[in-house]
């Protein structure tokens, strides 16, 4: 696709590791141009906007492999907070409501167990997605106010500088603060740029930490694009939380339907839901002075459902098999949130930006839990149960645990997030098990990093399954080797390296992906990395957490290749002198055999016309040829189009017309 974007005159400026996504860039008539619609501006609200009119198109021969893009418009994601400047000094402790110091959360979840057992974050990452600029005079004031170490996080910015924004600044100082609160001596990085989810994809891309937060949202339209991101995430080990949303069940913000939010309805992000303290009755909840640190939370303190916290089932995605026991709906559909914590304005969070805030939303439990996320990294570091950090997606782990270790969790029965709108009120009610306004519920965090399954012997027996499509392959070609790990129970599937081998060499090595209740693997080999004849393949499951290590063998026979095939097409069929048509050439290799790759030469009878270089779209390939009526005679002009590879020579022909 880079070829084909590059030919519209858009610049590459990054395709990723992971090769699921382009950046690219370009004049607002080139990208008009290659998706064939039309940019506009609009008044929204009264900011001035940009956005396409209509739907973007791109050629069919890769229309298949294209989820989405990204960037055509200027409507950035939404920020889940609300927030209110205190005019005074805070008094944590005055009058019946209370302002969360961290010490307060510390001891609520059961925080503070893991800080007296030396799990404080040391030596720990933690990325926080952002979309503004920052400055370092916000954060060390509130560390200092609540006596915590200093502790910077470190800047990443990614494209070119949005410059502060307001709005968005108040959140990263949430998520900022608040995260390295709860991780309190890991390294927090502030990971920046246009767009939060450009901030996000390229994190993860580039893998700077095992525990991403986002506090940020969008409708679920643009959900495929973001689920192979998560995917590659959970591959490389990240975990990433993500707020469920302000907006009760119409998490959207339409207002009159029931919706959940982009990246929360992914089934490989965590969706962090909002809770209330309900302290109105019984206690006594919290003490009448503050600690050193600001805290005057006694102990853990009943919870309700937060009205405003995002929950329901997801348009988009298919229930995943992991999500299931007490209070689990059979709706068939990917429901959030996962696990909620504190979030109501009742009991807000104490925020320093440029003075002190009263702050609440999801955009206040996401960073907190992936602070606890990050102590639970810290811990399996430290007593040896991972060499290291990183637990991928957590999501099978905690509904497990949730039946399991329900110490772990504090279930959460009352409450609701009914949204009243002019269509009438839908909504959902907590109750016993799993509910869509808190999840599985606010966690003890103690009981959830101690019992986690890192920390089990080994004891159940794995086999490994190996297969290869196909199994006799030309020289040329490739071959789709795929591996399922099957760890004997349909409780959790097995998690950890699987490594590819030709005898002692090893070929590539991935993350086992979860495939309901086994472990699963993909990978292509290149014939050219085999021998000719018969080879034997490894695949060496290593083992990990409660799986033990296993291994096994296929048989691949590469033959001599055979040539490809070709086929051309042309946009438009006729042209004038003054216009250019656009030659799309797709080469087909023989069955069994990688997409092509090269060039494809473009010939006018003897003379030749130019190149155009192949890039691979699944098993096919296609070369875009701008081919100018400048250089075509009046009438119709055959355009021979040629391919050699090893297998021999292909080609075809296309006609062009060419109009007076």
């Amino acid at each position: 696709m880079s070829a084909w974007l590059q030919n519209h005159g858009l610049t590459i400026d990054k395709v990723s590791h992971g090769r699921v996504w382009i950046q690219f860039s370009g004049p607002a008539e080139r990208i008009e141009s290659a998706f064939h619609t039309e940019l506009h501006y609009y008044q929204v609200d009264g900011e001035k906007h940009f956005a396409n009119s209509t739907d973007i198109s791109v050629p069919e021969a890769f229309a298949e492999l294209v989820n989405g893009a990204r960037g055509i418009n200027d409507f950035l994601p939404k920020r889940l907070h609300t927030a209110k400047r205190i005019q005074v000094k805070p008094e944590f402790t005055s009058g019946g409501n209370h302002s969360l110091a961290p010490d307060d959360l510390a001891t609520i979840y059961d925080i503070a167990a893991l800080y007296s057992a030396g799990i404080d974050g040391t030596g720990q990452k933690l990325v926080i997605a952002g979309q503004t600029q920052i400055n370092l005079t916000d954060i060390p004031a509130f560390r200092s106010y609540f006596h915590l170490s200093t502790n910077d996080p470190q800047i990443v910015l990614y494209g070119y500088n949005p410059g502060i924004r307001s709005g968005d600044y108040l959140e990263a100082m949430l998520d900022l603060e608040w995260s390295g609160a709860v991780a309190r001596n890991a390294t927090i990085i502030y990971v920046y740029s246009n767009d939060v989810f450009t901030s996000v994809m390229d994190a993860i891309d580039d893998n700077l930490a095992p525990v991403i937060s986002v506090s940020y949202g969008a409708c679920e339209q643009m959900a495929p694009v973001f689920q192979s991101v998560a995917q590659q995430g959970n591959a490389e080990g990240i975990t990433w939380m993500n707020a469920s949303g302000d907006g009760g069940a119409a998490g959207c913000g339409s207002g009159y339907v029931a919706s959940v939010i982009l990246p929360a309805d992914i089934p490989e992000v965590t969706a962090v839901g909002g809770t209330e303290l309900n302290d109105e009755t019984g206690g006594p909840w919290w003490g009448p002075t503050n600690s050193l640190g600001g805290g005057s939370a006694l102990s853990y303190i009943p919870e309700k459902g937060w009205s405003l916290s995002g929950g329901g089932a997801s348009a988009y995605y298919a229930k995943p098999i992991w999500q299931t026991g007490p209070g689990v709906p059979a709706d068939g559909a990917r429901d959030v949130p996962d696990v909620a914590l504190s979030a109501s304005t009742y009991d807000p969070y104490m925020v320093y930006s440029g003075g002190w805030w009263d702050v609440g939303g999801t955009s206040a439990s996401s960073p907190s839990f992936a602070g606890i996320v990050t102590l639970l990294n810290h811990y399996l570091v430290s007593k040896g149960y991972q060499v290291k950090a990183g637990v991928g997606n957590i999501n099978p782990a905690l509904y497990q645990l949730a039946k399991t270790t329900p110490s772990a969790f504090h279930d959460i029965t009352a409450g609701n997030n009914v949204a009243d709108t002019e269509t009438g009120s839908f909504g959902y009610q907590a109750g016993p098990g799993y509910d869509q306004v808190t999840g599985l519920g606010s966690v003890d965090a103690y009981n959830l990093v101690t019992n986690w399954k890192g920390q089990q012997p080994a004891s159940h027996t794995t086999t490994t399954y190996l297969t290869a499509a196909p199994a006799t392959v030309p020289s040329n070609g490739s071959v789709q080797i795929t591996v399922v790990v099957n760890g004997g129970t349909v409780l959790s599937p097995p998690t950890g390296t699987i490594t590819l081998a030709l005898g002692n060499h090893t070929l590539a090595t991935a993350s086992l992906i979860p495939n309901g209740a086994t472990g699963l693997a993909s990978f292509v080999v290149k014939a050219s990395s085999l021998a000719m004849g018969p080879n034997t393949i490894s695949a060496a499951f290593a083992g990990t957490g409660t799986f033990t290590s296993s291994l096994a063998l296929v048989s691949v026979m590469v033959t001599q290749s055979v040539p490809a095939t070709i086929s051309a097409q042309a946009f438009p069929a006729s042209i004038v002198p003054s216009a250019s048509t656009e030659l799309l050439i797709t080469v087909r290799p023989p069955p069994g055999s990688a997409a092509p790759n090269g060039t494809v030469t473009l010939m006018d009878g003897a003379t030749t016309l130019g190149t155009a270089h192949l890039t691979s779209y699944g098993t096919s390939s296609i070369a875009v040829f701008m081919l100018p009526g400048s250089k075509l005679t009046t009438g119709t002009n055959t355009i021979k189009a040629k391919y050699r590879s090893s297998g021999g020579m292909a080609q075809t022909t296309v006609t062009v017309t060419l109009l007076l």
